[in-house]
């Protein structure tokens, strides 16, 4: 049970976190996005689920490269 509500909490978050990034402006939202890229290269490690996110977009309105 303590699971299922850390999974519904962790959802409404990243939800959460979602909707404040859509408030952005777009040069902010790039800003963001090339720190998550350059984060992510430095670090050489691959994404949890062993999926590369480099081509994922965060935009809803641009598909990812998936």
């Amino acid at each position: 049970m303590a699971i299922l509500e850390s999974s519904a909490l962790l959802d409404v978050e990243i939800n959460a976190g979602l909707e404040v990034f859509k408030l952005l402006e777009p040069e902010v939202q790039k800003g963001f996005i090339a720190l998550f890229h350059l984060f992510r290269h430095q670090r050489k490690v691959p994404s949890p689920a062993g999926e590369d996110l480099s081509s994922t977009s965060l935009n809803p309105d641009t598909p990812s490269a998936s």
